[in-house]
């Protein structure tokens, strides 16, 4: 079995996971397993795509990060990746799919633009990697939940754990607030 193919069966492992949790109404569970899924399922599509035989497994796989980033709330890597998939000329009903997905991101786009701008400056206490979230502690008893996309997290922990830093963050309709920008505090 081919190293994409592997990548591929864990994706989909995990994306079941995250339906699952859903079902059971964990959503923070449900946007982990989604995150986790997309990264394999990217990797398989991008990293190794190139060494998949079969063009329609290669469509398959790159539509299925689409979905995937979508699905954990990576739009913007959602949208890039419904652009490559569809500039390689994809078989008709992944078109299809890709150009619903298409509405689907717009529609997201819209609302994330009704999106709430955090401030806050604090010390950053905690980190869960395998929940790509950070805790800010503002003041002895309050203290922000913060989603990082997975490929910063190890850096922002590395580069301010225990520091005073200010944080710029957003917070969706759901209250779900994602980090955009990290500094120290002078």
């Amino acid at each position: 079995m081919n190293i994409a193919k592997v990548l591929h069966t864990q994706a989909m492992e995990l994306a079941d996971e995250a339906l699952l949790a859903q079902m059971e109404g964990n959503s923070k569970a449900a946007q982990t397993f989604f995150q986790k899924a997309f990264w394999l399922e990217k990797e398989a599509a991008v990293d190794y795509g190139a060494e998949i035989a079969d063009e329609l497994i290669r469509f398959l796989y790159l539509r299925g990060a689409a979905f995937l980033a979508f699905k954990a709330g990576n739009i913007n890597e959602a949208e890039q990746l419904v652009n490559v998939t569809l500039s390689k000329n994809p078989p008709h009903f992944i078109r299809e799919q890709l150009k619903d997905l298409t509405k689907q991101i717009k529609s997201t786009k819209g609302t994330i633009k009704n999106s709430k701008t955090i401030h806050l400056v604090g010390i950053l206490m905690d980190a869960y990697g395998g929940e790509n979230k950070i805790k800010i502690q503002n003041s002895i008893d309050d203290y922000l939940i913060i989603f990082v996309p997975h490929h910063l997290l190890e850096k922002v922990v590395t580069a301010y754990w225990m520091k005073k830093v200010e944080v710029e963050a957003s917070s969706n309709s759901k209250g779900i607030i994602v980090l955009k920008k990290i500094k120290l505090v002078a």
